[in-house]
């Protein structure tokens, strides 16, 4: 078997979303012929949600932590503080510094024939072609974010763009091969980088494991009680109200703040429609309006309750009509989807018509789930992805006479038992994590072979 070093900032025992891409790699690659060994963590404890139970899937690859010495712990403190994030790469030099040398001690035991590289975080990439050329191991850049093409982001200054733009293109160039998680990302990428090799582009999507459903049956929709909306992970609210003034005036925190003149996003986006705040809106306003009874609608949030998410839930006084659950862990977050009625799927709106870039990694799950999902998505894939599987009602997240029109016609289809979708099986099961897995071994065989051809 072909052996591959994973550089993986985050990995299990964390337990948020943003290990599940790699987790699932490195659990299926054996079966197409890769060993896989991972340099992982931040060498300090993160404030993140542990989820030891993902530690099973991992039992066949080697894993070691990144172990920062007393000088990086030191470092790590001081990039902490507010004034050290508008020094431009400055964030993570104690990171980069540590996880070079786990890397190396890990090539030298474990002789990888080749490298994957999951960012975020970006200076990982540094990571990758360090090490690559240091022992001439040939690495495949994986961006779960789109780095600096992405509308979601807001910078310190727009010089911290700039620089972040000119990094990400010199580390695609370095890489053997770059993999974006969504079509509308790749397109973005090689318009962007005209220069890229085309051959050493393309794209694998996020997705869902079946081994993650089985034995767990679907529960059937009732007639009677309230239509349950449930959501799984994190909204950005906090976000929303840190970085972008609009959105802060619209929660009613203020308008702008010195930061906001020379805070800069390649394309502004309405954060807030990545979180419940137009849903609120919306179900406060049928019920002022008596369109639906209180009791009618029930939100379940599996996930941390944040400030900022509780006090908008008081601003509407929506207490009683929100279960927040707190932060349960891979497989009970699945059973949440499954009892529930309708999943309630939010994500950001860029301006002048822009694609977000992104799809939600709970996305794929949804889909799994079978449930009817109230999609609340500007045009792009992930409003593409749920219309073509006909599992969805789409519409603009930030307009709510069309989040009203969605929420009466599930309602109806609520009182009328008629809540079971149709859906296109085969479209949901190309999202299969060992399909998507095939996709990437075949991605690193070419790599390979490049790399024989080279040295013949």
């Amino acid at each position: 078997m072909s052996k591959a070093l994973f550089i993986s900032y985050y990995f299990p025992p964390l337990g948020f979303a943003g290990v599940q891409r790699s987790l699932k790699f490195a659990k299926y690659l054996p079966d197409y012929g890769y060993e896989v060994s991972v340099v992982a963590g931040s060498g300090a404890k993160m404030e993140l949600p542990d989820d030891p139970s993902m530690m099973n899937e991992a039992k066949h690859a080697r894993v070691c932590q990144v172990e920062l010495n007393t000088y990086e712990k030191y470092l790590a403190k001081v990039s902490a503080l507010r004034p050290a994030k508008l020094i431009p790469f400055g964030s993570m030099h104690w990171w980069v510094r540590a996880a070079k040398r786990s890397c190396e001690r890990a090539v030298i035991e474990e002789k990888p024939d080749l490298l994957y590289v999951t960012v975020s975080p970006f200076p990982a990439a540094r990571v990758g072609a360090h090490i690559s050329k240091k022992y001439n191991i040939p690495w495949v850049l994986d961006m779960r974010d789109p780095w600096a093409l992405d509308p979601y982001y807001f910078y310190p200054t727009r010089l911290h763009h700039i620089m972040q733009m000119a990094e990400m293109e010199r580390m695609c160039e370095l890489a053997d091969a770059v993999v974006m998680n969504t079509p509308n990302a790749l397109d973005a990428l090689a318009r962007r980088f005209p220069r890229l090799a085309k051959r050493k582009l393309c794209y694998i999507t996020n997705g869902w494991d079946k081994e993650d459903f089985c034995g767990l049956d679907h529960v059937p929709a009732e007639a009677q009680g309230p239509l349950t909306i449930a959501h799984t992970g994190s909204f950005s609210t906090d976000f929303a109200a840190r970085v972008n003034p609009v959105n802060r005036k619209m929660l009613g925190l203020g308008g702008k703040k010195l930061l906001d003149y020379l805070r800069y996003s390649p394309v502004s986006s309405d954060i807030l429609a990545r979180s419940p705040f137009y849903l609120l809106q919306t179900i406060r306003q049928m019920i002022d309006e008596q369109l639906i009874a209180a009791e009618d609608i029930q939100l379940v949030f599996a996930g941390v309750e944040r400030e900022d998410d509780k006090r908008l839930i008081q601003a509407y006084a929506l207490e009683k009509q929100v279960e927040y659950k707190g932060y349960l862990n891979h497989a009970q977050s699945i059973r949440v989807l499954l009892e529930a009625d309708v999943l309630f799927l939010p994500l950001h709106k860029p301006e002048n018509g822009e694609f977000p870039l992104i799809v939600p990694g709970k996305t794929y799950e949804y889909l799994a789930a079978r449930r009817p999902i109230l999609a609340l998505l500007p045009k792009g894939d992930a409003a593409g992805f749920v219309e073509a599987t006909k599992m969805g009602f789409v519409c603009d997240p930030t307009n709510t006479d069309q989040i009203r029109q969605r929420l009466l016609a599930l309602l109806k289809r609520k009182r009328n038992n008629d809540l079971d979708m149709i859906p296109d099986t085969n479209f949901i099961n190309g999202f299969e994590r060992r399909k998507l897995t095939g996709q990437l071994a075949k991605i690193f065989d070419d790599v390979l072979a490049r790399k024989t051809l080279r040295v013949a």
